[in-house]
Formats: structure tokens, C-alpha cells, sequence
């Protein structure tokens, strides 16, 4: 019986990628939020990238005290966590 190399999974097969978080402010009740980004384009690493990548333009938004569909986005944060590939 041959044996086979089982793949572990440790620090070698791991990757970084980037998770946005936003912190948002209801248009009606002013109740601050925050969300978090994390399956984007792996193209968009930085704040900068994001915002200029339109992709925030497409993203719902529902207070959840008042149910106001408008939300404006008062900061952007990215955090690097470790994801197996």
C-alpha cells in the first residue's frame, strides 16, 4: 500500500486578504453603524481602491432601528486576516 502526502494546513497555506469595514450613519435617525466588506475584487486592497472602485455604489443599506434606506458612509477601514486557500 503506497502512502500520500496529506496536505496540512498551517501558516504555508494560508493567504492575507483585505476586509472592509464601514461605518456608516443613518440619513434619518443619525444612529451610527458599521458593516463589514470582506469578499471584493482582489484588485481593491486600500480605502482609496474601494472608494474609487464603485463597488460601495452597489451596496444596500437598512438602518436597523428605523428602517431608512439611507445610509451615509462617514469612514472606511481595511483589516488583513488570514484565509486557508
Amino acid at each position: 500500500m503506497s502512502s500520500q502526502m496529506i496536505p496540512e494546513y498551517g501558516d504555508d497555506c494560508r493567504s492575507e486578504v483585505p476586509r472592509f469595514q464601514l461605518f456608516l450613519t443613518c440619513y434619518n435617525c443619525q444612529r451610527p453603524s458599521a458593516r463589514y466588506l470582506q469578499a471584493v475584487p482582489s484588485h481593491i486592497t486600500t480605502e482609496d481602491d474601494l472608494i474609487e472602485s464603485g463597488l460601495l455604489a452597489k451596496q444596500a443599506f437598512l438602518c436597523g432601528k428605523c428602517e431608512c434606506p439611507i445610509g451615509t458612509i462617514t469612514g472606511v477601514k481595511v483589516e488583513w486576516i488570514d484565509v486557508p486557500y
